[in-house]
């Protein structure tokens, strides 16, 4: 059969092409003797003619969203305008005291940096409470002072100190005495506070056995004052139920000073500045935070465990990854060799698939039926094996499993190996279990089977597309230009962005959190199952006991207040996340039409003229035409994606206000939501590659891509699996590969530099590397399937066919002779 005349391959064509052309994009006039309905299948010579390739004579397509997005990006802009003048990006970053305030600011002006103080409220006030819970006989206490005295811990500190008391000799007011010493050799020494406890439990409470105060410098902590230290005197917090029956029996209690730093150093009560016994600052400090380090006392009293408090204190704020992070910057002349040596790899993957992806397929498929046949088998046999023999005993299995059959053929209730000693397996219900575990093993095993059996001829198929795919690479490598300047973009794109997100949640209302004291920790924090008045909206804020002095209302004392938390949604954020959305939809959109267009151009070249079609500057070319297309394609996903985010924020809201039966809809309903997001993600790219071919707008591609999705699921749904396996074993494969490589370099440059980061480095640079050609590889390959089928239903059969399609179009051509309807075929 002739090829297509050389004016349809250059865009001039007439006919039925202009038919088509008009039908499509919008005919000038309404008259026409047919209308290409979707469903319908392409014709070499009628309406819907794809033998010259993708259609040179187009039209802009779906213009008013093209506007509508211009008009998304200058509101979003305008917002970002508005959100710079109103937030405060160190907002998200900067230390925070316990009650919420920034360090460095307001009153805290001088205060800029952040340490840590003893919390009393976890440590001295429970030990004092159990002290006067154990003398309520004693002093004489009424029935409610008892009751309020032994109340049950309500934190998850006090819960630790209990359960470490009640194995501990010493008694409470000798470990208050202990926190109260300036010595740390007895709170750290045996039996004393802090070796009850392990690193763990300290640092998963440590906002309750600390407080975080600001102070100037971490040098002022360790520094002489010109101010004398303060002198705490120990008294229970104004607000604790069993303050005024303390307080009455005062002379009664033990006494305790405490050292608190002076004033200038820490600007607070000096119940909040207590010295943490055993703890010193460095110089040093980690985003503004005093990097905390156990004294030397502290470590030597803890005797053998005092190293891994020590490494507990230092890795929990960070500290080691200062050093770790200048092994990469040094390392940067290796880093560069990395990425040329990971684009080799990647380049030499998509070679070795282009030549040996058959084998590996089909090896692939052997070694997943091995795996369940003798998976099953083994586990059958060893529900089998008596007891004392061994599974790779040949012959102890055969006598098992023929004891076996003859007992089960005899009906005999008495098995052997009961008689030997029993199973290997005692109990007879997990035996039950592992037999069924390996009936259901060997059942896969031919089911499994009967697939690859039924599917042949399209993991054939799939193996095919696969090498043109890896083909058109290696003949048009420009095009993974297309991902890289993606990458760059992005990159650029994502970097603005996140600028922006980050003043929009800086600009926290002064309403985010009630501006009002409360009597109760319920009331102002909640509990388990009862919101707080702090946290009964998503961000929410925390709150805080004032222990010093609190006023009183009503004749109540209200010691609990909110502070607000460091971020703050609304509607301005919420437009400000769709735009990202619908960015990154357009921008992966733009990809796969251009790449899809690439690969269309190339397919329908004659093979003489494969290597000098410049197919990525025909694409680009095409795909100019359907920006609107991108925008409106883009916009459906957005919005899809963006209303799964609104699910995922009314399941936080439902969390917080403590409805589970609200937060498990909202979840589920986000999980049926990302079901759709990942089917439309599906569609609308085939609809690109429909729209890359016959430059239809998105709508009708998106029908007539479906429509042919429909007549070749098995095809697309055998590829897609095939393709899903190929691209996640290249990039674990190039990963793995990239670290290699990069580690062997790295000790050829730099043999003293420690591996462990710049490795991770280089994973990272791999899996870059690797998903960019994936991604390419992934596209080709649907682009490719996509390409063979408009070419199969057209019955096309010109010199444009890659070699390793030919047979498939062959197989086709017969389907009509009686020789081949006398073959069998399973589907």
């Amino acid at each position: 059969m002739a090829t297509a005349p050389p004016n349809e391959r250059d865009g001039r064509r007439g006919g039925a092409a202009d038919q088509f052309f008009n039908l499509m994009d919008g005919p000038r006039n309404q008259s026409g003797p047919k209308k290409v309905q979707p469903t319908d299948k392409y014709e070499l010579g009628g309406l819907r003619d794809a033998s010259a390739g993708p259609v040179g004579r187009r039209r802009c397509t779906d213009l008013p969203c093209l506007f509508l997005f211009l008009v998304q990006v200058v509101v979003f802009w305008i917002l970002a305008c508005r959100a710079v003048q109103q937030g405060d990006p160190q907002h998200l970053v900067a230390p925070r005291d316990f009650r919420g305030d920034y360090c460095g600011e307001g009153n805290l002006t001088s205060s800029s940096h952040l340490a840590l103080t003893l919390n009393l409220v976890g440590s001295v006030d429970e030990l004092m409470r159990m002290v006067l819970c154990q003398s309520s006989d004693s002093l004489g206490l009424t029935a409610d002072q008892k009751q309020q005295a032994c109340a049950s811990p309500s934190s998850p500190a006090k819960s630790n100190l209990a359960v470490a008391l009640a194995t501990n000799t010493a008694s409470p007011a000798e470990l208050a005495r202990q926190l109260a010493s300036t010595t740390a050799s007895e709170a750290f020494g045996r039996g004393g506070f802090f070796s009850m406890l392990d690193p763990s439990t300290w640092l998963t409470a440590a906002s309750e056995y600390s407080n975080a105060v600001c102070v100037p410098h971490c040098g002022a902590l360790g520094s002489s004052s010109t101010q004398s230290p303060r002198t705490y005197h120990y008294s229970p917090p104004v607000g604790a139920a069993w303050a005024a029956t303390w307080r009455s029996h005062a002379s009664q209690m033990p006494t305790l000073a405490f050292e608190a730093w002076p004033y200038e150093v820490c600007p607070y009560n000096e119940r909040y500045c207590i010295k943490f016994p055993g703890l010193s600052f460095s110089n040093e400090s980690l985003a503004g935070n005093c990097v905390p380090e156990l004294t030397s006392s502290a470590i030597h009293a803890l005797g053998g465990e005092g190293a891994g408090w020590a490494g507990a204190f230092r890795s929990s704020f960070l500290g080691k990854r200062i050093s770790s992070l200048g092994d990469v910057l040094d390392t940067w002349d290796v880093a560069c060799v990395v990425v040329a040596e990971a684009f080799i790899l990647a380049f030499v993957w998509l070679l070795l698939i282009r030549f040996c992806i058959k084998p590996m397929v089909w090896l692939s498929t052997v070694l997943v039926f091995l795996t369940f046949l003798v998976g099953g088998f083994v586990l059958l046999i060893t529900s089998l094996q008596c007891a004392g023999t061994s599974l790779f005993d040949p012959e102890s299995i055969v006598e098992s499993v023929q004891t076996q059959i003859e007992t089960f053929a005899n009906s005999t209730e008495v098995y052997s190996c009961m008689v030997e000693g029993g199973h290997a397996i005692s109990n007879d219900t997990e035996r039950r279990i592992v037999q069924v575990a390996g009936a259901v093993l060997m059942v896969l095993s031919l089911v499994w089977a009967l697939v690859i059996c039924c599917l042949r001829p399209r993991i054939q198929l799939a193996i095919a597309c696969s090498r043109v795919a890896a083909q058109f690479l290696a003949e048009a490598p420009q095009v993974l230009l297309v991902p890289v300047v993606q990458t760059v973009v992005g990159s650029v794109w994502v970097v603005a962005w996140v600028l922006v997100a980050a003043f929009s949640l800086s600009n926290v209302p002064e309403d985010a959190v009630p501006d009002t004291w409360f009597s109760s920790e319920v009331a102002a924090a909640g509990n388990s199952t009862v919101a707080g008045a702090c946290d009964s909206q998503w961000p929410s804020g925390f709150a805080v006991q004032e222990q010093s002095s609190c006023p009183t209302i009503d004749g109540v004392l209200h010691c609990w207040r909110c502070a607000p938390p460091r971020i703050a949604l609304g509607p301005k954020f919420a437009f400000i996340l769709f735009s990202f959305l619908w960015h990154n939809a357009a921008l992966l959109a733009l990809g796969q039409l251009v790449v899809a267009g690439a690969v269309a151009v190339w397919f329908f070249a004659p093979k003489n003229q494969k290597m000098r079609c410049f197919p990525l500057c025909t694409s680009l070319k095409n795909s100019s035409y359907h920006l609107g297309s991108i925008a409106l394609g883009s916009l459906v996903l957005a919005t899809v994606q963006f209303a799964r985010w609104i699910c995922r924020y009314l399941s936080k809201q439902s969390e917080a206000q403590k409805n589970k039966v609200a937060q498990t809809v909202f979840c589920a309903l986000g999980c049926c939501i990302g079901v759709f997001d990942r089917c439309l993600r599906f569609l609308t790219k085939n609809a690109y590659m429909q729209m890359a071919v016959q430059g239809s707008g998105f709508c009708t591609a998106a029908k007539e891509a479906f429509c042919l999705l429909a007549r070749n699921c098995l095809r697309f749904g055998t590829l897609a699996m095939l393709g899903a396996v190929i691209r996640r074993l290249g990039v674990l494969l190039l990963t793995a590969l990239t670290a290699f490589v990069g580690y062997l370099s790295l000790e050829a440059m730099h043999p003293a530099v420690s591996p462990i980061v710049p490795l991770v480095a280089y994973c990272a640079i791999g899996y870059l590397m690797a998903s960019i050609f994936m991604m390419v590889f992934g596209l080709a390959i649907d682009a490719t399937l996509y390409c063979f089928v408009i070419t199969e239903e057209m019955r096309h059969r010109a010199d444009f066919i890659p070699a390793s399609l030919n047979s498939f179009i062959r197989q086709r051509d017969l389907e009509g002779e009686p020789e081949h309807k006398r073959c069998l075929r399973c589907c």
